[in-house]
């Protein structure tokens, strides 16, 4: 049985935000191929926790998978429960219950007609775009205020050369676009979200778009 995302993380359920991103750090840190070189098995599991935190740290897709409409790997999955729990029944009541589904076996030409294309009718596929992939960069604080070019490695291994804007601050996001995990059918490429984290420096703080930075002076000095 494969693991959920939260033991992929090694999370309980009822982790709060700031747990999971925690647990996410450690693990892309201890597993990233950079320090890993040629260690195959700690290539995969990185790809497993980036592609477990790309789910978590999204809110709307953390409520899907919980709620079991989207897998570990985002796809959709099928609603079938209702057909599971009523086919069993009695042929002449099939598909009616008291829940508002008297007209669900009306929709038989609907279903058949979408399995038709999906064998090759002719009809359009269904066309699914790809899922974002996220990634934690840490930049100095002195690339951050005269920006830089860094070189990451995503998940599935590909190498990117990033652009990091003079002035980022740590929480703000770089949207690669098209770098993200395949669509479905031919439908557009996620894209890859790279969270900046600016490390501090020893004399230099930030205040805004402001650098500062306390001097020390002599009495005589300052008379």
């Amino acid at each position: 049985m494969s693991k959920t995302l939260y033991e992929i993380l090694g999370v309980e359920k009822s982790a709060p935000d700031d747990e999971i991103r925690k647990s996410y750090r450690k693990l892309a840190k201890q597993y990233h191929p950079d320090l890993n070189p040629g260690d195959k098995e700690a290539e995969e599991r990185f790809k497993d926790v980036a592609s477990a935190f790309a789910i978590l740290d999204d809110k709307d897709k953390r409520a899907r998978y919980d709620a079991g409409e989207i897998d570990e790997a985002g796809a959709e999955k099928p609603q079938y429960e209702f057909y599971r729990q009523h086919a069993d029944t009695d042929r002449q009541h099939q598909y009616h219950s008291s829940a508002g589904y008297e007209d669900f076996a009306d929709m038989g030409d609907v279903f058949s007609e979408i399995f038709r294309q999906q064998r090759g009718g002719g009809g359009r596929q269904f066309k699914m775009r790809g899922a974002d992939v996220r990634y934690h960069m840490k930049v100095a604080f002195l690339e951050a205020a005269k920006g830089a070019k860094k070189r990451i490695t995503m998940p599935d291994g590909v190498t990117l050369d990033v652009s990091i804007p003079r002035g980022i601050d740590s929480g703000q996001t770089i949207r690669l676009k098209g770098k993200g995990h395949p669509g479905i059918n031919g439908g557009a490429a996620g894209d890859a979200l790279v969270e900046i984290e600016v490390e501090p420096h020893s004399l230099f703080e930030r205040d805004g778009l402001d650098i500062l930075i306390d001097f020390p002076i002599a009495i005589d000095e300052a008379v």
